[in-house]
C-alpha cells in the first residue's frame, strides 16, 4: 500500500509538472503573440511605401491579434496571470531595428529562423494538451505554419505566400466569434 501511495504521489507530481510546463508554454505563446503583433504593426509602418510589404505585415498584424485573443481566453480559463507586455525591452527594440534594415530576402530568412522553432514547440504541446484545449492549440500550430509558409514561400513577395495566413485568419476569427457567442 505504501508503494501504491508513493507511486500515486509520484504520478501526481509528474502530472502537476506537465501542467505547469503546459501553462508556461501557453503564457510564453501569448506574450509572443503580443510582441509579434507589435513587431508586424511597426514593420507595416516601416514599409508603408511598399504596397506588398505593407499589406503583408498588416495581415500578419491581424493574425497575431486574433491568435492573441484565442490564447487570452485559454489563459483566463486556466487562471494564468497574463498582464500584456506594455513596454518593449531593449532586446526587442534591437531585434526590431535589426529587422528593419535587412533586405527582403534576409528579413524572410531571419523571420524563418525565429518562426520554425515555434512550429516545433507548439506541435509538441499537442502531445500533452487537455482535451478542452486541443482545438485552440491546433489553431496555434496552424498560425505558426501560416507564418512559416509566408517566410519560406518561393518566389518571395508572392500573393500566394499570404494565402495560408488569409485562410488561418478566417478560421481563427470564426472560432473567436463562436467563443463570444457561446
Amino acid at each position: 500500500m505504501f508503494n501504491g501511495r508513493r507511486m500515486n504521489r509520484s504520478s501526481d507530481s509528474q502530472a502537476e509538472e506537465v501542467a505547469g510546463i503546459y501553462k508556461q508554454e501557453i503564457l510564453q505563446a501569448y506574450k509572443g503573440e503580443v510582441l509579434g503583433h507589435s513587431l508586424f504593426f511597426k514593420l507595416s509602418r516601416h514599409y508603408r511605401k511598399d504596397l506588398y510589404a505593407r499589406r503583408a505585415f498588416q495581415l500578419l498584424t491581424e493574425v497575431e491579434r486574433e491568435t492573441g485573443s484565442l490564447l487570452r481566453e485559454l489563459l483566463v480559463r486556466h487562471r494564468i496571470e497574463h498582464l500584456a507586455p506594455t513596454a518593449s525591452t531593449a532586446n526587442e527594440l534591437a531585434v526590431e531595428q535589426s529587422l528593419k534594415h535587412l533586405t527582403w530576402d534576409m528579413l524572410m530568412l531571419e523571420m524563418a529562423r525565429r518562426i520554425s522553432p515555434a512550429v516545433v514547440r507548439f506541435e509538441a504541446l499537442l502531445h500533452d494538451v487537455p482535451a478542452a484545449d486541443r482545438e485552440r492549440i491546433e489553431l496555434l500550430v496552424e498560425h505558426e505554419r501560416a507564418l512559416e509558409a509566408f517566410v519560406q514561400w518561393r518566389p518571395l513577395r508572392s500573393n500566394d505566400a499570404l494565402r495560408p495566413a488569409v485562410r488561418y485568419l478566417r478560421q481563427v476569427r470564426q472560432y473567436n466569434r463562436s467563443l463570444s457567442l457561446g
